[in-house]
């Protein structure tokens, strides 16, 4: 069921699945395990406020993802650890938790890329921007920096980085407001999905 109409019973159902994480679980079960913390993480930061029980959850999920290589899951729970830094930031401001925000976020882009998840990197992308534009979105140092980000981050052999490079470049430009340049990128990968040159 959908944890946003129903998080009571989202999370009575998360953390029996949770509870049910050992050491010697096969991997199938600690998979599951790292799906649940991760909601409970989510559950914890958007709906009942405890900060604590939301980092120790996200912080085992990342670790038991680790142990048993669920990369898929990587760049989810990077993001979430960043929204719950992002949100204590509001409670209790600091520059320590604007950076360690943003430190997630950026790791939660980089482990998109390497993985082809490119709405992810969209995600991951856009809330670091957010972070570090507080005064609004035109900040050309900012995007200097995401362009740099772009890239560095997606692999050279990636079959489709080239579609990637432009859909990136086109979220960037309608970021900065410029919409002309934002249709002029998401119109070249028209070709990249063809199989055709750029112009």
């Amino acid at each position: 069921r959908d944890a946003g109409t129903m998080p009571d019973s989202a999370m009575v159902c998360y953390t029996i699945v949770a509870d049910r994480y050992t050491p010697e679980a096969t991997e199938a079960e600690k998979a599951l395990s790292v799906r649940a913390l991760n909601e409970l993480g989510v559950l914890n930061t958007n709906y009942y406020n405890d900060h604590t029980a939301a980092y120790q959850e996200l912080l085992l999920a990342r670790d038991i993802g680790k142990e048993i290589g669920l990369e898929d899951m990587e760049p989810y729970i990077l993001l979430n650890l960043g929204n719950l830094y992002n949100l204590y930031e509001f409670l209790f401001p600091s520059a320590e938790n604007v950076s360690k925000a943003g430190q997630y976020y950026e790791e939660s882009f980089r482990a998109a890329c390497r993985q082809c998840d490119w709405q992810m990197a969209i995600n991951s992308y856009i809330n670091f921007v957010m972070l570090n534009m507080p005064y609004g979105v035109g900040d050309a140092a900012v995007h200097e920096k995401m362009a740099v980000w772009l890239r560095d981050s997606i692999p050279p052999d990636t079959p489709d980085r080239q579609l990637a490079c432009h859909f990136l470049n086109g979220n960037m430009a309608l970021l900065r407001g410029d919409g002309e340049q934002a249709l002029e990128n998401y119109g070249l990968m028209n070709g990249d999905l063809d199989g055709q040159p750029d112009a």
